[in-house]
């Protein structure tokens, strides 16, 4: 989930990201008290994983085009400075709601009572759900987080920076023949490429990559030359069709492609200045999305805190909208005491090399992001 944080920022992608972060949650919410049936409300939320990605190959490419001149070393220490806090207090405070629920006798994950030391340093340094043995996810929404960080400084970083497309755009057609055999209707060929591919690694860079083609065809002027998918009539088709799919899209794996396609037709058409885009750099949509790394980071804590059936009891009816109320208030106490102030650290780092006469300035403003 990149964020887009500073001066140049792109802020109807960033009410997209909130809205579609709080989607996530949404669905969490609904199947943790009405049990994960086959028809709960944004049951298509895995598809806002993809979008992310999405995202964040796309505004992670957009900052690269500044002309910054780090080097990899760099740019991988502030991926992981941007990362890093939040996901390790929202792991902390995952293991202290789950300890909790163990002295209560309430849910407690099945990976619980077989965790290691090794299983845990490997949760804090980003190597859970990337393929490294038998590592449990501990907090479940940080899986998307790890896959994030090593695609963008492993993968991302070397091919934004040369000036081919065929490179990210092959290597995000590879990706997406991989995601569908993994998880399309032959069995066969999903039995022999899932030991040896990790689905949520070829999510990554389907995603990411994608992300960063779309950027070099926004570079190129292309949405300058393609009218109609770029107006009002065919943004709002494009978005219903993601809302749509968000909402109800039930593991129909033939739908996922062209889902995905509609959300790239709004990532890469739609002009943060007119119409829509106007409507999404709205100032409570933008803040949703400041603390959208937040409620995806917090959620589950939140969540499991207390049992399903006390929220069901105690609320009724009302009972998602008040957990999604404290999910937003936990999300935003923990972006005013982490999130925000490590990222005004970590620019203020860069700032000053910037401003040293060791580091003349390398118009590099994003990079905190």
């Amino acid at each position: 989930m990149g964020d887009t944080s500073g001066a140049r920022r792109l802020l109807h992608l960033d009410g997209i990201r909130g809205l579609l972060a709080l989607s996530v949650a949404a669905s969490h919410i609904y199947g943790s008290i009405y049990h994960w049936g086959p028809t709960w409300p944004f049951i298509g939320s895995y598809l806002a994983v993809d979008f992310f990605f999405i995202l964040s190959g796309y505004v992670l490419s957009y900052t690269l085009s500044k002309g910054d001149t780090s080097s990899w070393g760099k740019f991988i220490a502030k991926r992981a400075f941007r990362l890093w806090p939040l996901h390790v207090v929202c792991l902390v405070a995952f293991i202290a709601v789950v300890n909790n629920n163990v002295l209560t006798q309430q849910y407690v994950p099945d990976w619980w009572d077989a965790l290691t030391e090794r299983q845990l340093l490997a949760n804090i340094l980003f190597l859970q759900n990337v393929g490294l043995g038998n590592i449990p996810v501990m907090n479940d929404p940080s899986w998307s987080i790890s896959i994030e960080f090593w695609i963008s400084s492993m993968l991302l970083f070397p091919v934004a920076r040369q000036k081919s497309l065929w490179v990210p755009l092959i290597l995000a057609i590879g990706a997406w023949v991989f995601i569908f055999a993994l998880h399309g209707p032959n069995l066969r060929v999903q039995l022999n490429f899932v030991h040896y591919v990790n689905f949520g690694v070829m999510r990554g860079v389907g995603g990411m990559m994608l992300g960063n083609v779309l950027f070099r065809l926004h570079a190129l002027g292309l949405p300058s030359r393609l009218r109609f998918p770029g107006s009002a009539p065919a943004q709002a088709v494009f978005i219903a069709i993601v809302a749509w799919a968000v909402f109800y899209q039930d593991g129909r794996a033939w739908l996922d492609l062209p889902i995905t396609l509609a959300f790239c037709c709004v990532v890469l058409f739609m002009d943060g200045a007119r119409a829509l885009g106007r409507l999404f750099s709205l100032g409570p949509l933008v803040w949703l999305g400041e603390i959208s790394f937040a409620v995806y980071l917090c959620h589950s804590a939140v969540i499991i805190l207390a049992p399903p059936l006390y929220y069901d009891k105690e609320f009724g009816i009302y009972a998602p909208a008040v957990l999604m109320g404290a999910i937003v208030v936990a999300s935003y106490m923990l972006h005013v005491s982490v999130e925000h102030p490590s990222r005004r650290f970590l620019y203020g780092l860069v700032k000053a090399k910037e401003t040293s006469p060791a580091h003349p300035a390398a118009n590099d403003t994003h990079w905190y992001s």
